[in-house]
């Protein structure tokens, strides 16, 4: 809508939040792009309220600062948790795939993390494969949006919390509310509520779902 610096600032509690809130910069860049009008003015706005997204993570690394002396400790927090993320996004979702279709029995049997990784990894495959259509549907930032929040789960090595990341994909759950078919509609609702109790369940007994 062109609200310019009004959505710089919302982006700048995003970022503030939650750390890979960043990951929309590109996706409202590409917005910008396509759709700021010639008048110098109102560039000058859209590019301030680009730069206040990212003012976001930088205050908050700033407050990070003031409590450790590294402004990175944030991204020094997750890789002691066995996070680290940058690796091939496409290596674990493969590597559960050929479990399951060549000895999915075993599999599933001798892993005790096999049932919570097919949980979050079929989860992260359809939402993956979901891109295509919601960058079809809602244009080309909405697709964006996906891909990078879902690269970053992905490329670390452990689907755990992938859940979590695929949870906040608001354009999917855009593109699913925009089916006009009744049964499409019916079968995700009930869809959804099973997978949602299941998930519930296994959260509230101390299963390692997150």
């Amino acid at each position: 809508t062109r609200r310019w610096l009004l959505g710089g600032i919302f982006g700048a509690v995003a970022t503030a939040t939650r750390v890979n809130g960043i990951l929309m910069w590109p996706a409202l860049a590409w917005i910008v792009w396509r759709e700021v009008g010639p008048e110098r003015r109102e560039r000058v706005r859209a590019a301030v309220g680009l730069l206040l997204v990212g003012a976001g993570l930088g205050l908050y690394s700033l407050y990070i600062y003031n409590l450790t002396g590294n402004p990175l400790e944030w991204a020094a927090s997750i890789q002691r948790w066995g996070y680290y993320p940058g690796g091939a996004p496409w290596m674990e979702p493969v590597r559960v795939l050929r479990a399951l279709c060549t000895h999915p029995y075993r599999y599933l049997t001798t892993d005790h993390m096999a049932p919570y990784d097919t949980l979050y990894g079929v989860c992260g495959i359809l939402f993956l494969a979901a891109v295509p259509f919601v960058w079809r549907k809602l244009g080309a930032a909405y697709g964006l949006f996906m891909l990078l929040n879902l690269y970053l789960p992905l490329s670390s090595g452990t689907f755990e919390g992938v859940g979590r990341y695929c949870a906040v994909l608001f354009p999917c759950f855009i593109w699913l509310a925009s089916m006009r078919s009744r049964v499409v509609t019916t079968g995700l609702v009930v869809g959804f509520a099973l997978v949602y109790t299941l998930a519930l369940s296994l959260f509230a007994t101390m299963h390692p779902l997150f």
